[in-house]
């Protein structure tokens, strides 16, 4: 009887152990690829940054910035910005980011920010603590080359995402893009497998083009 009251509670600590140590064991984390959460661009009053899930700091690649026209923004005027990630690394073919643009003078975020026509549906915007953030968003592709899918499943080398942003009225000052981005490998977990790369651009605020008044009798006077 003592044996057998022994080998029950023996049993107990075995089940309790194993209760305990399938709780508490450390869970891959979950690949955002839909949408990552917005506060995560090392921006000025954020959460962090893409490495705070995908924790290999940074590979052999860079993200970048590119924008259509002279350096600078025109107050109140649009254009044609991309965010991309360039990793030479053949593993990494699955592609994320996200950016804010913020004012310098209070960060707040500066600007608005809309998908460009050409695949609206790769990008898409949420709010953080008063601010817009832009990312990916995947349609929840189960296969490579979706070419519906913003995060680009499949594709080796890198990658670019396209948008329009309308300036802050004159006079707001410089803005800062804030980019924080992702080169995975698609196996669908956040990982050190995953590279990540974060930067931040300054963009000074351009003069407005100037208007000069005109009339009738000085256009005569200049062509008679």
């Amino acid at each position: 009887m003592k044996a057998a009251t022994i080998g029950f509670l023996a049993f107990l600590c075995v089940l309790l152990g194993s209760i305990l140590f399938a709780t508490s064991k450390p869970k891959d984390a979950n690949a955002n690829s839909a949408a990552p959460p917005p506060g995560y661009t090392a921006a000025p009053g954020d959460l962090g940054t893409c490495a705070n899930c995908h924790t290999n700091i940074s590979g052999s690649g860079f993200a970048y910035m590119a924008t259509t026209r002279p350096w600078g923004y025109v107050p109140g005027g649009t254009e044609t910005l991309s965010v991309g990630i360039v990793d030479p690394s053949p593993t990494q073919t699955r592609w994320g980011f996200e950016a804010a643009i913020l004012s310098n003078s209070d960060n707040s975020s500066a600007g608005t920010i809309t998908p460009v026509a050409f695949h609206p549906e790769w990008v898409g915007t949420a709010a953080f603590g008063g601010k817009t953030y832009l990312s990916q968003r995947s349609n929840g592709a189960t296969a490579p080359n979706d070419t519906t899918d913003g995060t680009h499943w499949g594709h080796a080398g890198g990658i670019a995402w396209h948008f329009l942003w309308t300036g802050p009225p004159q006079g707001t000052g410089g803005v800062t893009l804030y980019i924080s981005a992702v080169a995975a490998n698609g196996d669908g977990a956040a990982s050190s497998a995953d590279n990540t790369y974060t930067i931040n651009q300054y963009i000074p605020e351009m003069a407005p083009t100037p208007v000069t008044t005109t009339t009738w009798g000085k256009i005569k006077r200049q062509y008679h």
